[in-house]
Protein backbone atom coordinates (compact mmCIF):
# COMPACT_ATOMS: atom_id res chain seq x y z
CA UNK A 1 0.00 0.00 0.00
CA UNK A 2 1.47 4.02 -0.86
CA UNK A 3 1.72 5.64 2.32
CA UNK A 4 0.63 9.50 3.05
CA UNK A 5 4.24 10.87 2.29
CA UNK A 6 4.54 9.36 -1.08
CA UNK A 7 0.89 10.23 -1.83
CA UNK A 8 1.62 14.03 -0.81
CA UNK A 9 5.27 14.46 -2.93
CA UNK A 10 3.63 12.59 -6.04
CA UNK A 11 0.63 15.41 -5.68
CA UNK A 12 3.33 18.30 -5.09
CA UNK A 13 5.13 16.87 -8.09
CA UNK A 14 2.05 16.49 -10.71
CA UNK A 15 1.04 20.57 -9.20
CA UNK A 16 4.39 21.54 -9.81
CA UNK A 17 4.47 20.48 -13.42
CA UNK A 18 0.97 21.84 -14.13
CA UNK A 19 2.06 25.24 -13.27
CA UNK A 20 5.65 24.76 -14.61
CA UNK A 21 4.03 23.43 -18.35
CA UNK A 22 1.20 26.73 -18.02
CA UNK A 23 4.07 28.83 -17.58
CA UNK A 24 5.98 27.13 -20.29
CA UNK A 25 2.94 27.58 -22.91
CA UNK A 26 1.51 30.84 -21.79
CA UNK A 27 1.85 33.67 -24.48
CA UNK A 28 1.68 31.52 -28.00
CA UNK A 29 -1.62 33.06 -28.83
CA UNK A 30 -1.81 30.16 -30.91
CA UNK A 31 1.42 30.26 -32.70
CA UNK A 32 3.45 26.75 -33.59
CA UNK A 33 5.50 25.59 -30.30
CA UNK A 34 9.23 26.39 -30.86
CA UNK A 35 11.94 23.91 -29.68
CA UNK A 36 12.65 25.83 -26.78
CA UNK A 37 8.52 25.31 -26.02
CA UNK A 38 8.69 21.66 -26.43
CA UNK A 39 12.30 21.35 -24.53
CA UNK A 40 10.39 23.23 -21.14
CA UNK A 41 7.61 20.97 -21.97
CA UNK A 42 10.17 18.07 -22.07
CA UNK A 43 12.02 19.37 -18.56
CA UNK A 44 8.71 19.45 -16.51
CA UNK A 45 8.06 16.19 -17.73
CA UNK A 46 11.78 15.01 -16.49
CA UNK A 47 11.22 16.50 -13.12
CA UNK A 48 8.13 14.90 -12.53
CA UNK A 49 9.45 11.66 -13.56
CA UNK A 50 12.39 12.10 -11.58
CA UNK A 51 10.75 12.83 -8.47
CA UNK A 52 8.40 10.10 -8.73
CA UNK A 53 11.28 7.53 -9.41
CA UNK A 54 13.37 8.98 -6.53
CA UNK A 55 10.16 9.01 -4.10
CA UNK A 56 9.91 5.08 -5.71
CA UNK A 57 13.41 3.87 -4.70
CA UNK A 58 13.86 5.99 -1.42
CA UNK A 59 10.74 4.04 -0.78
CA UNK A 60 12.38 0.45 -1.52
CA UNK A 61 15.67 1.36 0.18
CA UNK A 62 14.38 3.15 3.12
CA UNK A 63 10.57 2.06 3.66
CA UNK A 64 8.33 5.48 4.83
CA UNK A 65 11.19 8.00 5.62
CA UNK A 66 13.07 7.52 2.23
CA UNK A 67 10.38 8.56 0.04
CA UNK A 68 10.81 12.35 0.69
CA UNK A 69 14.57 12.17 0.28
CA UNK A 70 14.03 9.94 -2.33
CA UNK A 71 12.05 12.19 -4.06
CA UNK A 72 14.44 15.29 -3.59
CA UNK A 73 16.83 13.55 -4.85
CA UNK A 74 14.85 12.59 -8.15
CA UNK A 75 13.44 16.29 -8.39
CA UNK A 76 17.03 17.53 -8.50
CA UNK A 77 18.38 15.24 -11.07
CA UNK A 78 15.41 16.51 -13.56
CA UNK A 79 16.29 19.78 -12.61
CA UNK A 80 20.29 19.48 -13.50
CA UNK A 81 19.29 18.23 -16.93
CA UNK A 82 17.31 21.22 -17.37
CA UNK A 83 19.28 23.80 -15.95
CA UNK A 84 20.19 25.76 -19.12
CA UNK A 85 16.29 25.29 -20.83
CA UNK A 86 14.61 26.39 -17.58
CA UNK A 87 17.00 29.15 -16.88
CA UNK A 88 15.86 30.94 -20.20
CA UNK A 89 12.53 30.62 -20.00
CA UNK A 90 12.09 34.07 -19.49
CA UNK A 91 10.89 37.08 -21.82
CA UNK A 92 13.95 38.59 -21.88
CA UNK A 93 16.04 35.40 -22.84
CA UNK A 94 12.97 34.15 -25.00
CA UNK A 95 13.45 38.18 -26.48
CA UNK A 96 17.34 37.21 -27.17
CA UNK A 97 16.83 33.84 -28.89
CA UNK A 98 14.09 35.32 -31.13
CA UNK A 99 16.31 37.70 -32.44
CA UNK A 100 19.48 35.30 -33.32
CA UNK A 101 17.39 32.73 -34.89
CA UNK A 102 15.09 35.51 -37.03
CA UNK A 103 19.25 36.73 -37.81
CA UNK A 104 20.23 33.38 -38.44
CA UNK A 105 17.19 32.87 -40.87
CA UNK A 106 18.72 36.11 -42.73
CA UNK A 107 22.01 36.02 -42.70
CA UNK A 108 22.94 32.11 -42.45
CA UNK A 109 24.24 32.76 -38.87
CA UNK A 110 24.41 34.58 -35.45
CA UNK A 111 26.30 34.09 -32.53
CA UNK A 112 25.32 37.02 -29.64
CA UNK A 113 26.40 37.11 -26.01
CA UNK A 114 24.81 39.34 -23.10
CA UNK A 115 23.97 39.00 -19.16
CA UNK A 116 20.65 37.39 -17.87
CA UNK A 117 18.62 38.74 -15.38
CA UNK A 118 20.39 36.18 -13.18
CA UNK A 119 23.78 38.19 -13.60
CA UNK A 120 24.97 34.87 -15.30
CA UNK A 121 26.39 35.51 -18.98
CA UNK A 122 24.83 33.92 -22.00
CA UNK A 123 26.13 32.87 -25.35
CA UNK A 124 23.81 32.13 -28.44
CA UNK A 125 25.04 30.41 -31.50
CA UNK A 126 22.23 30.32 -34.30
CA UNK A 127 23.01 28.22 -37.57
CA UNK A 128 20.62 27.76 -40.62
CA UNK A 129 21.30 24.51 -42.27
CA UNK A 130 21.26 23.96 -45.81
CA UNK A 131 17.72 23.12 -47.36
CA UNK A 132 16.35 19.27 -45.95
CA UNK A 133 14.39 17.96 -48.76
CA UNK A 134 11.73 18.39 -50.87
CA UNK A 135 8.26 18.85 -48.86
CA UNK A 136 5.57 16.55 -49.74
CA UNK A 137 3.46 18.28 -52.52
CA UNK A 138 0.31 16.67 -50.59
CA UNK A 139 0.71 18.92 -47.47
CA UNK A 140 -1.31 21.68 -46.96
CA UNK A 141 -0.37 23.70 -43.60
CA UNK A 142 -1.70 27.10 -42.99
CA UNK A 143 1.42 29.62 -42.50
CA UNK A 144 1.11 32.33 -39.68
CA UNK A 145 1.63 34.95 -42.60
CA UNK A 146 -1.57 34.41 -44.55
CA UNK A 147 -0.19 31.58 -46.71
CA UNK A 148 0.86 27.86 -46.44
CA UNK A 149 4.06 26.16 -46.54
CA UNK A 150 5.36 25.15 -50.10
CA UNK A 151 8.93 24.58 -49.39
CA UNK A 152 11.69 23.66 -49.52
CA UNK A 153 12.70 23.32 -45.57
CA UNK A 154 15.97 23.43 -43.64
CA UNK A 155 17.21 23.32 -40.35
CA UNK A 156 17.81 26.35 -37.36
CA UNK A 157 19.99 25.30 -34.69
CA UNK A 158 20.68 27.31 -31.76
CA UNK A 159 23.33 26.45 -29.00
CA UNK A 160 22.95 28.20 -25.57
CA UNK A 161 25.27 27.89 -23.16
CA UNK A 162 25.39 29.60 -19.51
CA UNK A 163 28.76 28.53 -17.95
CA UNK A 164 28.74 26.85 -15.19
CA UNK A 165 25.08 24.80 -16.16
CA UNK A 166 26.08 23.82 -19.45
CA UNK A 167 24.68 24.17 -23.35
CA UNK A 168 21.72 22.81 -24.94
CA UNK A 169 20.75 22.31 -28.06
CA UNK A 170 17.41 23.20 -30.11
CA UNK A 171 16.20 22.50 -33.27
CA UNK A 172 13.82 23.94 -35.11
CA UNK A 173 12.75 23.80 -38.63
CA UNK A 174 11.75 26.69 -41.46
CA UNK A 175 9.97 26.01 -44.88
CA UNK A 176 9.02 28.22 -47.61
CA UNK A 177 5.66 29.83 -47.44
CA UNK A 178 3.08 30.43 -50.52
CA UNK A 179 4.08 34.30 -49.63
CA UNK A 180 7.71 33.73 -50.24
CA UNK A 181 8.53 33.68 -46.75
CA UNK A 182 10.38 31.31 -44.33
CA UNK A 183 8.09 30.39 -41.23
CA UNK A 184 8.79 28.27 -38.40
CA UNK A 185 7.42 24.76 -39.31
CA UNK A 186 4.61 23.78 -36.99
CA UNK A 187 5.69 21.64 -33.65
CA UNK A 188 8.53 19.63 -34.88
CA UNK A 189 9.94 18.11 -38.52
CA UNK A 190 7.80 18.97 -41.82
CA UNK A 191 5.86 16.12 -43.07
Amino acid sequence: MLNMNFLRVTAIAVAAAFALTSCATTGNNGEPQTALDRSVNQCVASVVIGAIAGALVGAAAGGKNGVGKGALIGTGGGLVVCAVILAVNNEQDRAHIQQAQAQAVRNGTYQESYVGSDNQPRFIKASFGPQAGPMNSKTTVSSPDGGVFTGPCRPLNTDISIPGKGTSQLSDYYCQTSMGNWQIWPNGTPV
